[in-house]
């Protein structure tokens, strides 16, 4: 049942002490109480009116809400509550008026400034608390966490050969992409572009400080100058045994008028496996991109093959591949 605040009033009379007995006589009786070894509190409308009021501001949560005015991340609120000290339990709003960058303090009432924090001890970083933000703290009895925990994303890349060791239980998003074909060359006439290495999308589950063997594809290596051949193949990139993705293939010499692009690569075990974009013919234009052929992507240019060339003697190599580990902090 809802609360409804009711307004006391003080009882008014002409003879507070005045009674009258059954034969209508008046009498004015005088409190005789001996001594007083506690004189109570007195029941008023000043008050009733006042527990009223605490009431109503545990119910609508105005004790423990306010707007932050300090005007930087050293936030300060004035609560309307009666608090004097902080104690372990505190449970305070603020609405922020400004960002946060890096570590990070609430002073309440005035009490002094105490360091907000997330995972128990964790400073926050930048961007934590946003502008407008209306954020939840508890005193623990000696900073202020935040709660619930500020989410997050957390990417790391690995452009080399290395090792991805997991930094807490959860739900991993990988991206691997294999490596570029180089053109091939050829003393005489034009030659075709690389293909693009594949990209593998995978989502797996990993343990906390669980180790993964991560592999980079080599971009395809341009064939020696003064040579005729066909190009060389990107190296295949993986993660683990979970997921990989093959490299595009070379281009191709020029055979009866063309001169093919190589063929782009192969993904394999991922949840989304995309085929390398082939490279281009014999005509200067670039070789194939990995799976994803936006120039803005961050898959580029990672993977892309070599341009296919239009002078003869000319050869380019292709770019190496990538791998991508993404996750939500918790």
């Amino acid at each position: 049942m809802a609360y409804t605040r009711r307004t006391w009033t003080d009882r008014v009379v002409e003879f507070i002490r005045r009674y009258r007995d059954q034969n209508n006589t008046q009498y004015t009786f005088t409190p005789d109480e001996g001594t007083i070894t506690n004189p109570g509190t007195p029941t008023s409308a000043a008050y009733m009116n006042n527990i009223e009021d605490g009431i109503v501001e545990a119910l609508t949560g105005s004790t423990i809400y306010a707007a932050s005015s300090s005007g930087s991340d050293a936030y300060a609120v004035t609560l309307t509550g009666v608090i004097t000290s902080y104690t372990a339990g505190l449970t305070v709003r603020i609405k922020a008026d400004v960002a946060n960058t890096g570590a990070c303090t609430l002073n309440v009432n005035s009490l002094g400034a105490k360091a907000i924090k997330k995972k128990v001890s964790s400073d926050l970083e930048d961007g934590d608390i946003k502008v407008g933000r209306v954020i939840t703290v508890i005193y623990d009895g000696t900073n202020f966490q935040i709660s619930p925990e500020v989410p997050r994303f957390r990417k790391q890349i690995f452009t080399a050969d290395g090792t991805f060791t997991a930094p807490q239980t959860g739900v991993y998003k990988v991206t691997v992409v294999g490596g570029g074909g180089s053109s091939a060359r050829d003393a005489s006439n034009g030659v075709g572009g690389g293909g693009g290495g594949a990209i593998v999308i995978k989502t797996l589950s990993l343990t906390k400080d669980d180790a993964v063997t991560v592999t980079i594809g080599a971009g395809g290596v341009a064939p020696a100058y003064g040579t005729t051949t066909n190009g060389n193949a990107g190296g295949t990139s993986s993660f683990g045994t979970h997921c990989s993705a093959t490299g595009g293939s070379g281009g191709y010499l020029w055979v009866t008028g063309v001169a093919r692009g190589g063929y782009g690569g192969y993904g394999s075990n991922g949840d989304l496996n995309l085929k390398g974009n082939e490279g281009s013919f014999f005509a200067g234009f670039n070789g194939g991109n990995s799976a994803i052929e936006l120039t803005s992507s961050i898959y580029n240019p990672y993977g892309k093959g070599a341009i296919a060339v239009s002078s003869v003697n000319n050869a380019y190599g292709g770019n190496a591949g990538v791998v991508i580990v993404e996750w939500v902090e918790v």
